[in-house]
């Protein structure tokens, strides 16, 4: 089954009717393969991607398409030399980790391609084409909604590669999971949006007709490392439905593939694309995917299998990397969008539609050895436009290398480049010409970007580091994971590189907020999304212990500067029932004088402060979800936040208030009672009182 669908469920449980009929499907043998979402890489993965016995699709570049079609401002005045950069993870992947702690499985190619259509565009018009005015059967398409049915193919030529060899016996779906992750190719991106890696369908092919009949997938493991405030770190285990698994390794991957236009004319710039070709199948990799939970500076130790089932003897190389070393960055720098004016910026020029955009270059250097990702962050601010704002990225050599491929207005975007080409860098920011079309306007005022290069360190200790594994063999590493001393999640990957290839095995590591008798704080980031309607623009996700017998869980959020960014936060039981719910917006003080301050002299808007309460919180783990809403501000790049949990902080009484079964009230007698409630909190909350 293939499922291009998902929503932003809150709380994300396996109540959301999809994910049950997901379960029923698997339970009865299907395999389901379903897309991430194209949200953004910010914790945007939407139900039922987040299911762990499903196969989480995100997407990779191709700007072939966009060469073919002059989109993402291609073709320009300003810079390009024709070419482009593939297998980049795209900018809309829907990326980052799970409300449970999990990440994508995999990546496929999804920006862009070419799909078949009808050519009868008047019975189906989603098909109709401006290619000289004709339709030629086919359309631009792209999404992880295709990366999801390329990977579903893949899934089917799996189970017949396996059948054809097992006596016409079908693999499990979790197996057939397993063969795709153990197969997929690095590609230098963090785990928390590449997965393991790149969709690599012979590979995974060849793996599953290698299998002997007795292999099976491990279950599937999250680790959880608890530890009572105050006392050495302690480790337990529990087997769940999540899948498992840690890779790095010291070997750099193969640089984004340089392609010619032109096939038949190769460029001789460019990578062998045999460089790109994933593990040859001979090893077959459980668990999939290593999630741990675990309290500041726990320790877990996770084993992670290999079996040979090739002919000769390999030799595996294991490590780990974590994208955590900021080797360079411009700094905070602006510039003035005038769509009005074209000759404000650097003119205008037409795009494939042939609608007059207004652009704008920026020039930044990325220093020779500077690291191995380029990040490019950039923000605007609604100013009534009906355009968006869109980026390019040019490498020095001119190749188009990353576009942001806006959903909608999202004020924000990033681009992610892998292994960058070290010289002068060139952002192309282009938006409607006003007036270019009937009621067109384009995005205005103060434009301001960044541009960062990051560099891979040595995560997780993996031992051996070395493993020669025989002929149907299979081999044990152990992998020992430390959370970070602040609370909120990170990635990191075991990287296992062998003679077919390199692969790796996506690892999750969520740090709990460490609660004690007084409570516990936490902080973060917010950045944002890219507008993708009905998703959100960021998710960011909390676990906190709440120990037996409080009275009352309070958690407060405040965000660091920008009251106007729109925070609904969500607190949910360890029985997965949301128990909570608030946000910024909220009422606020008219600010008229004549008013009283009263409910009578409040009006909605925004506050810095989110306030949330439950009652006798049942003792356990609970969650606390903040989700971001589509748009932000635009008026930052980062906007800081800081939380904490507290207990038995509500306070109210009643003077005189008939508290017994004996007290009586004069019939026909009116009798008037005061009600104290005592705020304690930071957020403005509206009280009322319900006799009954």
């Amino acid at each position: 089954i293939n499922e291009s669908l998902g929503s932003g469920d809150f709380p994300d449980t396996a109540l959301d009717v999809v994910s049950d009929a997901d379960e029923a499907a698997v339970a009865a043998g299907v395999t389901v393969v379903t897309s991430s979402g194209d949200a953004g890489l910010t914790s945007t993965i939407g139900s039922p991607a987040t299911d762990p016995d499903v196969i989480s699709v995100g997407a990779t570049t191709n700007f072939r398409d966009y060469a073919q079609s002059d989109e993402g401002g291609f073709y320009n005045p300003a810079v390009g030399n024709g070419t482009w950069l593939s297998n980049n993870v795209a900018a809309f992947s829907s990326g980052g980790y799970s409300q449970s702690g999990g990440t994508v499985d995999l990546v496929a190619p999804g920006d862009s391609n070419w799909a078949l259509c009808s050519t009868k565009p008047k019975a189906y018009t989603g098909c109709a084409d401006s290619f000289g005015g004709k339709d030629i059967g086919i359309q631009s398409f792209g999404g992880t909604s295709e990366a999801a049915p390329l990977t579903a193919a893949a899934a089917a030529d799996v189970i017949q590669a396996y059948s054809s060899t097992h006596g016409g016996a079908d693999p499990s779906p979790a197996l057939v999971k397993d063969i795709l992750c153990s197969t997929a190719t690095d590609i230098d991106a963090p785990a928390d949006e590449q997965g393991a890696g790149l969709l690599n369908v012979l590979g995974a092919v060849k793996l599953a007709e290698s299998l002997p009949a007795a292999v099976a997938p491990t279950p599937t493991t999250t680790t959880t490392s608890m530890t009572t405030p105050g006392t050495p770190a302690a480790t337990t285990t529990t087997t769940t439905a999540t899948t498992t698994s840690t890779s790095t390794t010291t070997t750099a991957a193969p640089p984004a593939l340089r392609v010619s236009p032109d096939a038949s004319k190769p460029d001789a710039s460019r990578a062998d694309a045999s460089g790109l070709r994933p593990p040859s199948g001979a090893l077959l990799i459980s668990p999939n995917q290593v999630n741990v939970v675990g309290l500041p500076g726990a320790t877990s130790s996770q084993q992670v299998s290999f079996t040979n089932t090739g002919s000769a003897a390999v030799t595996v190389g294991l490590s780990t990397r974590a994208l955590s070393h900021k080797v360079y960055g411009t700094g905070l720098r602006e510039f003035t969008m005038d769509p009005m004016t074209p000759t404000t910026n650097m003119g205008a020029f037409p795009i494939w539609s042939g609608v007059s955009e207004v652009y704008q270059t920026e020039t930044f250097r990325v220093p020779a050895g500077s690291g191995s990702r380029l990040v490019f962050d950039t923000d605007y601010q609604d100013t009534g436009q009906n355009s968006l704002l869109h980026v390019a990225l040019y490498d020095p050599s001119g190749t188009y290398a990353g576009y942001s491929d806006p959903q909608g207005l999202g004020d924000y975007g990033e681009i992610e480049v892998t292994n960058p080409q070290a010289g002068q860098w060139t952002a192309l920011f282009f938006t409607e010409q006003n007036g270019a079309l009937k009621g067109g306007v384009g995005t205005s005022g103060t434009v301001q970007w960044d541009a960062s290069t990051w560099r891979y360190e040595s995560a997780a200790a993996v031992r051996p580091s070395s493993l020669t594994i025989a002929p149907g063999a299979t081999a044990t590493a152990s992998v020992s994971i430390t959370d970070q001393r602040l609370a909120g999640d990170t990635s990191e990957s075991v990287v296992v590189s062998s003679p077919g290839g390199q692969t790796t095995v996506p690892v999750t590591v969520r740090t709990t907020i460490d609660v004690g008798a007084s409570g516990g704080s936490f902080k973060g980031v917010l950045t944002g999304g890219n507008g993708r309607d009905g998703s959100e623009a960021e998710t960011n996700t909390y676990f906190f212990q709440v120990p037996p017998g409080e009275t009352d869980l309070n958690t407060t959020i405040a965000l660091g500067s920008d009251p106007n960014e729109h925070l609904i936060g969500f607190l949910v039981s360890p029985g997965g029932q949301q128990l909570g719910y608030s946000g910024n917006y909220t009422f606020v003080p008219s600010g008229s004088s004549a008013e009283p301050k009263a409910a009578y002299g409040l009006v909605p808007g925004a506050t810095p402060y989110v306030q949330m309460y439950a009652v006798a919180p049942q003792a356990g783990e609970w969650e606390l979800v903040l989700q971001w809403t589509n748009p932000v501000t635009g008026n930052e790049l980062t906007e800081p936040f800081s939380g904490s949990i507290q207990f038995n902080q509500v306070h109210a009484s009643g003077k005189a208030l008939p508290s017994s079964p004996t007290a009586t009230l004069a019939q026909g007698q009116t009798t008037f009672f005061q009600v104290d409630v005592s705020n304690s909190g930071v957020a403005p909350e509206a009280y009322f009182v319900d006799p009954r």
